[in-house]
């Protein structure tokens, strides 16, 4: 099952972590992805994810990506942000969309069902080093902080990298594939959100997300999955004896589920 978020005051927390965070990287040094696939009940002003530091207030560390009303989207970087050219949400309540992008110093862009929509080039200090932000997926701030956007449909499989995906590497979640297939060594996170594991679970580092007023549970659009948790390089759910079998809890496939999101 994917989240639901009311678009009210829905969304899911983790704070005082900085998920696309690394202790290598620099002001001037840095490199980041993400992939999730959305759901929205039609156009809206609505947060998708964000990490940011309200109080005291900072750009440093900042990234997330909004929709608007009228279709585009804006990829949050420190205190900037770059807007799609084209509407790419639909007024459709049940179209799922995958999304991905990347920061770097020097660039960073936005893919929609894998394909580029949105780039901008130059330099962009930011500081990714340290720990201290806030990671929420389902809402942003639209200035610092300004008016909380919540967002209102389904959001499944978001994951996060210290790197930048290439383009084929983004067509292949684009293609429904998990994002286990994908640069695992460099995952900084990777949260289903229901599908084959229970809702918030991290299963990168266990970092498990704290819920928000009241989401709730959808479909989940179809993903391909590992055949079982030993191609996973990252912790995965342990079933003890007493437990039900693993099977019936989905952590492990007899089969895969087949086929892009739809």
């Amino acid at each position: 099952m994917a989240i639901n978020f009311d678009g009210t005051d829905d969304y899911l927390k983790k704070d005082n972590v900085n998920v696309f965070n690394d202790s290598s990287f620099s002001s001037t040094s840095y490199s980041f992805s993400f992939s999730c696939w959305i759901r929205p009940n039609g156009r809206h002003v609505g947060g998708v994810f964000e990490q940011y530091n309200p109080s005291p207030k900072s750009g440093n560390g900042r990234l997330g990506l909004w929709m608007l009303s009228n279709g585009k989207m804006r990829l949050r970087y420190h205190n900037s942000y770059v807007v799609t050219s084209a509407a790419h949400i639909s007024t459709s309540t049940t179209t799922w969309y995958h999304l991905a992008g990347f920061w770097q110093h020097g660039e960073r862009g936005l893919y929609v069902n894998g394909s580029s929509v949105a780039s901008h080039t130059g330099n962009k200090n930011s500081d990714h080093s340290h720990a201290g932000v806030d990671f929420n997926i389902g809402r942003v701030y639209e200035s610092a902080p300004g008016t909380a956007r919540f967002f209102n449909g389904d959001i499944a499989e978001f994951a996060a990298w210290k790197v930048k995906l290439s383009d084929p590497e983004i067509a292949i979640l684009a293609d429904g594939f998990s994002p286990a297939f994908v640069r695992p060594s460099e995952s900084l996170g990777y949260w289903p959100l229901g599908g084959a594991y229970s809702n918030y679970i991290d299963l990168v580092n266990q970092r498990t997300l704290t819920v928000e007023s009241s989401p709730g549970e959808s479909d989940h659009p179809r993903i391909i999955y590992p055949s079982g948790p030993a191609t996973y390089d990252f912790a995965v759910p342990v079933v003890e004896e007493e437990e039900e079998p693993a099977a019936e809890r989905g952590w492990m496939f007899e089969s895969m589920q087949v086929g892009a999101a739809t």
